[in-house]
């Protein structure tokens, strides 16, 4: 019994309920696929632990040292940022960010908070994603223009809008 009670603590303490495993991670990576528990992310021992999040799924992101953490598909339940360690959003999911003491970048478009509570940095954003897909974040902790900075990027539809129109009048200066 009491061994079975170990190998059950061991499982528990390794896999969450849904059966992803935490990662620290000390050196850069690429995340393309897999279902993780906590990431937390560190500096390695002389150079600065990059992560890019291209796909897959893991419950939290958590951010110390100097790290960077890129997300650009894929989800993010709950992203910490510690310490001098940058966050910069692209694309993807993420419920909510608490920004402790790093930087988060935001890029995006048609960005609009909501319910901003400026003295204890709480607000939701919406807006969509480069990819022109939707998003609402709920942000604790994120002073705007101190430690949170969101980067409006222009519409895709405006892209080629100017695309079209530089087009247009490359032509006709060479007429």
């Amino acid at each position: 019994m009491k061994k079975m009670l170990v190998v059950f603590a061991f499982c528990f303490a390794v896999f969450n309920a849904e059966g992803a495993v935490d990662w620290n991670i000390n050196s850069s990576q690429l995340i393309e696929n897999g279902s993780y528990g906590n990431i937390r992310i560190f500096d390695g021992q002389s150079e600065q632990t990059i992560v890019e999040m291209s796909g897959g799924s893991c419950l939290s992101v958590i951010t110390h040292d100097t790290s960077k953490f890129d997300l650009h598909s894929g989800s993010a339940d709950v992203i910490t940022v510690y310490d001098s360690s940058a966050v910069n959003l692209f694309g993807g999911a993420v419920e909510s960010v608490y920004v402790n003491t790093g930087i988060l970048n935001l890029y995006g478009y048609d960005l609009s908070i909501q319910n901003h509570d400026v003295s204890n940095g709480i607000f939701n954003l919406t807006g969509y994603w480069e990819n022109g897909a939707a998003f609402e974040i709920y942000f604790e902790r994120a002073y705007l223009d101190q430690n949170t900075f969101l980067h409006e990027v222009p519409e895709p539809a405006t892209v080629l809008f100017f695309g079209l129109a530089g087009g247009v009048l490359y032509n006709r200066r060479k007429a």
